[in-house]
């Protein structure tokens, strides 16, 4: 059952004070859900948000994140990233055309 969030809520996200994925397992919501709560643009395309103050892109949405990099290196998507407050969102838009490039994820290092 998806509860709403309150303002404080979205005031300390906005501060950093708690993270996406917190919120995500409190109100037991999805990315795409959460992301309209808390007025992220373009919710539809968000694959990942993570804290400014994070190096590193949350581990529960690796899957997420692999899947639009392999769309990007297929020249099937591109990928952004946006602030919101504290906050660094990851998009992953699909091209009308697919283009040509060269891999720019390498995958070897995962294996």
């Amino acid at each position: 059952m998806q509860k709403a969030l309150t303002s404080a809520e979205k005031v300390d996200w906005l501060r950093g004070a708690v993270t996406f994925a917190d919120l995500m397992l409190r109100h037991e919501i999805s990315h795409q859900g959460l992301a309209t709560e808390l007025e992220i643009r373009m919710p539809a395309f968000v694959v990942s948000v993570r804290s400014a103050f994070d190096s590193v892109w949350p581990v529960h949405d690796a899957e997420r994140i692999g899947q639009a990099k392999d769309a990007y290196d297929s020249g099937a998507a591109e990928m952004a990233t946006g602030r919101v407050g504290k906050n660094f969102v990851l998009y992953s838009f699909p091209r009308k055309f697919r283009a040509a490039r060269p891999v720019y994820f390498a995958r070897d290092y995962l294996d």
